[in-house]
């Protein structure tokens, strides 16, 4: 499994990553539950949008290492993806009690707040406390635009909108 395992992250670094997901199934199909395969196995079906398997190895994955705020992070991605909404505000709860200046914590429990119907200002206070952490983020602006073009405020959106843009972000 290590030989497996080692040209799995040979692959990663060469961003062949279909090719890495393949070497860390077998690896992980032979040898079981490693922190190692079990998180970037996870990480990897993230990355893909497959949430329902990315949750299932990066929960495998936070029981094996339970303090690291990157895997409570990524599991609680996994959670916001299969719609386990209560589960992934705790998650990102408990990731930002370890690193509270995490910004993609507090940009996705801006869209869970949103998403649950709170109050708009809860929100909009996550986001801008996002933005105010990494300013460089072109998509924690275009998510402030996403969420004042729901709230009708198109001027604001707009703003935001452009300054995501001249960061580089480009939203398809």
């Amino acid at each position: 499994y290590i030989a497996r395992y080692n040209l799995g992250l040979l692959k990663l670094f060469q961003n062949k990553r279909e090719e890495a997901l393949g070497l860390f199934l077998q690896a992980y199909n032979s040898q079981g539950d490693m922190f190692e395969l079990t998180f970037q196995i996870g990480k990897l079906y993230l990355e893909r949008e497959e949430f329902a398997k990315a949750h299932e190895f990066l929960a495998k994955a936070a029981e094996q290492m339970p303090h690291s705020f990157y895997v409570l992070r990524l599991l609680a991605d996994a959670q916001h993806g299969v719609g386990k909404l209560d589960e992934a505000i705790k998650t990102y709860k408990k990731v930002l009690s370890q690193n509270p200046n995490d910004p993609h914590c507090l940009a996705a429990l801006a869209d869970i707040f949103h998403a649950k119907g709170e109050n708009p200002e809860i929100p909009l206070m996550f986001y801008k406390e996002s933005i105010k952490l990494a300013p460089e983020q072109g998509s924690l602006r275009y998510k402030l635009g996403k969420f004042y073009m729901s709230q009708d405020m198109t001027d604001e959106a707009i703003k935001e909108f452009n300054k995501a843009r001249v960061l580089g972000y480009v939203k398809e």
